[in-house]
């Protein structure tokens, strides 16, 4: 009677919790990663109680010979999930240790829990900057680096604002996200080469507004264009194209609640890691072939189909620029993540500027650069995954040469 009486309330207080989530998804949606993963530990922990309080009771009465006492099972409860959370904690520190599901597992919790990100500021054309005029720390599991951004929200000092000759266009990649300041790869293009070199990466910018980003800015002395791309830019672009080069931002309420939730998801409460990961791994796994059918997975997640729509995607922004792209050298490069790099965006993108009907000065002055090397943990964080210092100076190194190739 007294385990029936567990099981039903445990049962009532599942239902409750999930109750308590939906009111909070509509109430509350700066705080729906945060709630969604704290309500649904609560649960995973009312379950895994009361299977193991049955499990030790049955043990207990079998091999014992006695009733367990709850003093008993609470010491022997927490101490599994104290000693699994210390295990966890170990292995997202060390992360190029593991491998595997596991490593993904790991992955999947840092991207959607851990991750902390710059210090942002809200634009009512590009949804967000980096914050002016700052200097900060930026700190990771795997780094901790200072950001100094001028007054245009970019990670580059004011000199370079002021007619710089190469301009490096992209994201967080090339913003330099991990790395110091001076070791992400337009900083060693400037030290080794001496041309003036502005830095206009921003965390999770896609094309659209990067180039939207360079209309702001000095191109009066520009000689050459870095474009930095990533599989997850295809998303922004396809926006952009489809509201006739407009990119919908939303208001300051809801970017300051988008900063905000990312800040909240990081929040650590008791027996995180354990719960979290256990979640991920039971949703990857069981709970997926339990479905009648595959959610839809994000394009570049499920096959090279998303390759050609997206190289057009970005041609065709490219093309449209307000740039004279006849009167200056364009270096498209690609940086996707280990262990899924890869060049078939940019011979995709490649095909279309070879065959399509662009100017003469267009096609000779869009190069492609391939880095087949990146296909290497060496040059990337294993848990972050961005690149490192050996993948900012492979980079830097290969665009260096194209720019001696290219005078």
């Amino acid at each position: 009677m007294n385990t029936l009486r567990k099981v039903f309330f445990t049962i009532l207080a599942l239902v409750i919790l999930s109750v308590l989530k939906h009111l909070l998804d509509r109430y509350s949606p700066a705080s729906i990663v945060f709630h969604y993963n704290f309500l649904t530990c609560i649960q995973y922990f009312l379950l895994i109680g009361v299977l193991l309080w049955t499990l030790l009771k049955w043990l207990y009465k079998l091999i014992v010979k006695r009733p367990l006492k709850t003093i008993t099972f609470w010491i022997i409860f927490l101490g599994i999930l104290t000693t699994s959370e210390i295990f966890f904690y170990y292995a997202l520190r060390h992360s190029e240790k593991t491998s595997g599901r596991f490593h993904n597992i790991l992955t999947e919790y840092y991207m959607e829990y851990e991750i902390n990100f710059p210090q942002l500021e809200y634009d009512p054309v590009l949804s967000y900057t980096l914050k002016k005029n700052s200097v900060y720390v930026h700190s990771n599991i795997e780094f901790s680096n200072e950001i100094r951004t001028n007054s245009m929200g970019l990670r580059d000092d004011s000199a370079s604002l002021i007619k710089p000759e190469i301009i490096c266009l992209g994201d967080s990649y090339t913003m330099g996200w991990g790395v110091e300041q001076d070791k992400s790869f337009p900083q060693l293009i400037e030290h080794t080469t001496g041309h003036r070199v502005l830095n206009t990466g921003i965390t999770s910018y896609g094309t659209a507004r990067e180039l939207l980003m360079l209309n702001r800015l000095d191109t009066s002395a520009v000689k050459y264009l870095v474009i930095q791309y990533c599989y997850n830019d295809w998303t922004e672009n396809q926006t952009f194209l489809k509201n006739n080069a407009y990119l919908p931002i939303g208001s300051q309420k809801t970017q300051n609640n988008t900063f905000k939730s990312y800040q909240l998801a990081r929040t650590y409460f008791p027996f995180k890691y354990t719960l979290t990961m256990l979640r991920m791994y039971l949703r990857n796994t069981f709970f997926k072939r339990m479905q009648t059918k595959t959610p839809e997975a994000l394009p570049w997640e499920s096959s090279l189909d998303y390759v050609g729509p997206s190289a057009k995607a970005f041609v065709q922004i490219l093309s449209g620029s307000r740039i004279n792209l006849s009167k200056l050298k364009v270096f498209v490069i690609d940086t996707n993540r280990y262990p899924e790099y890869d060049h078939h965006f940019l011979d995709s993108v490649e095909s279309i500027i070879s065959k399509g009907s662009f100017n003469a000065g267009f096609k000779k002055n869009v190069h492609i650069i391939k880095f087949p090397e990146l296909n290497n943990q060496q040059y990337f964080y294993p848990l972050d995954n961005h690149l490192n210092e050996k993948g900012h100076a492979l980079v830097a190194d290969k665009l260096i040469s194209a720019l001696k190739q290219n005078p």
